[in-house]
């Protein structure tokens, strides 16, 4: 078990690295340089990879296989699907709305002890401004001693708008050797001074007062229920497609096995891309990140070959959909594709970011969704509306 979390946990790692790389490009100020030696290393290494399966003179791809001679699809136009649909209940909507939709800033009375301060502020030593010592729209609990002393101290009687230099000196002990010690100037603005409150009990006087959008609670309720009602379509419709990809792979019938190279092929992508990532951002390679995990790179392997067979398995059902509906996706499509998605994963063109995931384990993502898109109208969804109690238990509500 703990073994089969190792992979899983390298997969979460992979994906977490791909959304810190989007964030990186998308603030130029955060991002890091890679050194020359780093990248003469990676080029090294490149220069010595295995060749790529896609490259064997006997690869034929997924979308140029007879996929008649694999994969039997069900009749999914005569299927019919069960999918449970939580109902909505007043006590979702309220607790939706004292968590999301009465918080506010009161901006009629000054700063005192015990409130919660959003404010602006930029620390200056010598008149040049420190690093760490900016901020913008900053929720600082007054009295909490979270600042060094005579920060929050010199917020009291403040009244939001107004703006004030606070003359103090970091502790003699801090852990920035830098500014210990030092007289620091802050120049901070108070932006309002931040208050919830509860569907239950709020007024409209007190809506009004932290500068809530909604004028009356008949409003808020109604903005809740459209926001909780959302959630739980968008919730249904992913179950739906969840019910319906599970139902077809399980009436499936594959005639016979699908060809070796493709489990080849998506071990290799996957495994080059989680070496990168690893290479990138933790300057270790994955090998070294499973001994972590007590795990050898065998073994890895080995649970890595068993889980990506039913990936591939999935591919071919895709690719046996999409011929069956007509859909077609050109490599001039895919590409323009990966070229819109590129840069929110952390690359500069589709080009690269298919180099690293894969051409094939690209193309089927796009395609999954468009087959999706246009079989699930096809099959009869059953709704069994579901009534969640507040101990999570569930009710079936009979027709």
């Amino acid at each position: 078990m703990k073994k089969k979390i190792a992979i899983m946990i390298l997969a979460g790692v992979m994906t977490l690295n791909v959304c810190a790389c989007g964030q990186k490009n998308a603030n130029s100020d955060n991002t890091t340089e890679v050194s020359s030696e780093a990248k003469s290393d990676v080029e090294d290494k490149d220069s010595s990879k295995e060749e790529k399966v896609s490259d064997r003179a006997d690869y034929v791809s997924m979308e140029e296989i007879n996929i008649t001679e694999y994969v039997k699809l069900p009749d999914y136009e005569n299927m019919t699907i069960e999918v449970n649909k939580p109902l909505v209940s007043d006590a979702q909507i309220e607790e939706y709305i004292d968590a999301n939709l009465l918080e506010g800033m009161i901006k009629n009375r000054a700063v005192k002890e015990g409130d919660t301060a959003n404010i602006d502020y930029v620390g200056k030593k010598d008149g040049v401004a420190f690093q760490g010592g900016t901020a913008q729209g900053y929720n600082l609990s007054i009295g909490s001693g979270t600042f060094i002393p005579g920060f929050e101290e010199g917020l009291v009687g403040v009244m939001p708008g107004e703006t004030k230099d606070l003359e103090i000196s970091f502790p003699e002990d801090y852990v920035n050797t830098e500014l210990a010690g030092q007289p620091v100037v802050f120049t901070v603005t108070v932006n309002g001074i931040v208050e919830s409150a509860n569907y239950a009990t709020v007024t409209e006087e007190q809506m009004a007062e932290m500068g809530i959008a909604y004028k009356t609670k008949e409003e808020v309720w109604e903005a809740g229920k459209e926001a909780v009602q959302k959630s739980a379509d968008d919730s249904f419709d992913a179950s739906v497609l969840s019910e319906i990809q599970t139902k077809i792979n399980e009436e499936t019938v594959f005639l016979k096995d699908a060809p070796e190279y493709f489990v080849e092929e998506e071990v290799q992508n996957y495994k080059n891309y989680l070496e990168k990532m690893y290479e990138n951002y933790y300057q270790k390679s994955m090998e070294d990140a499973l001994k972590e995990q007590n795990m050898t790179i065998e073994e890895f392997d080995e649970q890595l070959t068993e889980g990506v067979a039913l990936t591939v398995k999935s591919y071919m059902i895709i690719e046996a959909l999409s011929r069956k509906e007509g859909i077609t996706l050109s490599k001039e499509e895919i590409l323009k594709l990966a070229d819109e998605e590129a840069f929110q994963y952390g690359y500069t063109s589709g080009n690269d970011f298919i180099e690293d995931v894969g051409y094939t384990s690209y193309r089927m993502s796009v395609l999954s969704e468009k087959v999706m898109d246009s079989i699930k109208n096809k099959i009869n969804v059953v709704a069994v509306d579901i009534e969640v109690n507040e101990n999570e238990e569930t009710t079936e509500i009979a027709d």
